[in-house]
């Protein structure tokens, strides 16, 4: 019998081990995706912060004319809601892709460039090889990101900073070189493409072209606030049933049990919308977080059953134990009734 304990502790002690090694992948990999944890570099306790995330079809993307007026539709629900912007901060930034070929007096390649607006990249902080991020208040938004590949395609290096390319007939400048977000999802969402980034006001972009991807970091002073805000903010630019995600709570306990019931349809949309990689790493991300729950909860339960049997040998064993103060409590009970009656029966 001793060495049957020995080896169900040991047993329980593996399972506790494996539990807390597959729970700390799950952390690293949602650690990886930066795109996702925006909100967590801006909230504190006090002030605490969320996420929000708009995907459209490429249809129904919102034009560069309206983004001042989403932006002004935020800051007067945040005052509305009583938050002052000087001391909770915002952000919001907008995004579309598109296939393009970049030349240079080197050479020519062909890339996924992403055209942004507003505070993209505090949204999505890439590692940067050389330079800076291109930022808004540029006074000429002709610079351009490019990401270690592309910079090698067409300069044979990485230090390319203030060099200069074309697109779409125009002349771009080489802001930084960056590297992509690291980690097996990433990697395996971005693939071997190259990428840049630009303006979505640059010389060579189509302003007629709307936006696909609409991101808001803003604060949360009631629960869904910042989701609802972006959705009211975008109300007659977006089609009604466009929906809006709560980046927040995505890899929380109860996002990944939902997606394990609706594993078999899952990230299944009847819309065509464009993803960016970071989007696609995010739902791959999800799908292994969810299949990942089941050998957890396995390894969980195996130490549980084993204390549950422990504990009930033990209690056969004794005197006294789980059954003996259960119906210690029921006769307490009852000789108290006893003495009640008595006393009530009593002239």
């Amino acid at each position: 019998m001793k060495w049957k304990t020995i080896g169900a502790a040991a047993l329980a002690a593996v399972c506790l081990i494996g539990f807390g090694i597959c729970h700390h992948s799950d952390v690293g990999y949602v650690a990886q995706l930066t795109a996702q944890r925006a909100y967590q570099r801006w909230q504190t306790e006090k002030k605490p912060y969320a996420q929000a995330q708009v995907l459209l079809e490429e249809q129904s993307g919102i034009l560069q004319e309206a983004i001042p007026g989403v932006k002004v539709s935020i800051s007067a629900a945040l005052t509305d809601a009583g938050v002052a912007e000087e001391n909770h901060p915002w952000l919001f930034a907008t995004s579309k892709k598109q296939s393009a070929t970049l030349k240079s007096d080197s050479g020519s390649t062909d890339v996924e460039l992403t055209e942004v607006t507003g505070d993209y990249f505090r949204m999505h902080p890439m590692e940067l090889r050389t330079g800076w991020y291109m930022d808004e208040s540029d006074v000429m938004h002709d610079r351009i990101v490019l990401d270690w590949a592309t910079a090698w395609d067409l300069y044979y290096t990485d230090d390319v900073v203030g060099r200069y390319l074309s697109w779409n007939g125009q002349d771009y400048v080489v802001a930084a070189v960056v590297n992509t977000e690291s980690g097996k999802f990433n990697e395996q969402a971005a693939g071997d493409t190259k990428r840049a980034w630009t303006f979505g006001d640059s010389p060579g972009s189509d302003l007629q072209t709307g936006y696909t991807c609409i991101e808001a970091v803003l604060p949360q002073p009631v629960k869904n606030f910042a989701a609802s805000t972006l959705l009211g903010a975008l109300k007659g630019l977006v089609p009604d049933d466009t929906s809006v995600m709560d980046v927040t709570n995505r890899f929380s306990l109860k996002s990944r049990l939902d997606a394990l019931r609706n594993l078999s349809t899952w990230g299944i949309s009847e819309k065509v919308i464009p993803y960016p990689y970071w989007e696609n790493a995010a739902r791959l991300t999800e799908n292994h977080l969810a299949l990942m729950l089941i050998p957890e909860a396995i390894l969980l339960l195996i130490p549980l059953i084993l204390a549950g049997i422990w504990l009930y040998r033990w209690n056969r064993r004794r005197t006294w134990g789980l059954f003996s103060i259960r119906d210690a409590i029921e006769n307490a009970i009852e000789q108290k009734r006893t003495r009640d009656y008595e006393k009530r029966g009593t002239p």
